[in-house]
């Protein structure tokens, strides 16, 4: 399977997860699993949540921010990776100037 998210219809999320202002979703889902491209303008967020059945990856494609995993600030830019373990909470800010683009894959069915 290949996807290209420029095909996928862009969805405008307001305050995701109770964060600032609004993101972008290019998402593929089934009920196990979301590969999504995520656009968090500036001064934007994805609010702080827990992973409770789930686990995911996120891969920063462009741009640089904030990640804060279980309370703790952590400097996320292009090429690095965050991974989120099963009751883990994390949240995501974009604090620069240019959109923080992100590949994110959730797994939904952990064993």
């Amino acid at each position: 399977m290949f996807l290209k998210f420029q095909d996928l219809e862009p969805i405008q999320k307001e305050h995701m997860r109770n964060g600032e202002g609004h993101v972008i979703l290019r998402k593929w889902e089934t009920e196990d699993k979301m590969i999504a491209q995520i656009t968090i303008p500036t001064n934007c967020s994805i609010g702080v949540h827990t992973h409770e059945e789930d686990e995911e990856i996120i891969y920063v494609i462009q741009g640089s921010g904030i990640c804060y995993v279980d309370g703790k600030e952590n400097p996320l830019q292009a090429g690095m990776v965050n991974y989120c373990m099963k009751h883990e909470n994390h949240s995501i800010k974009n604090t620069n100037p240019e959109d923080l683009v992100l590949f994110a894959v959730i797994n939904k069915k952990i064993l």
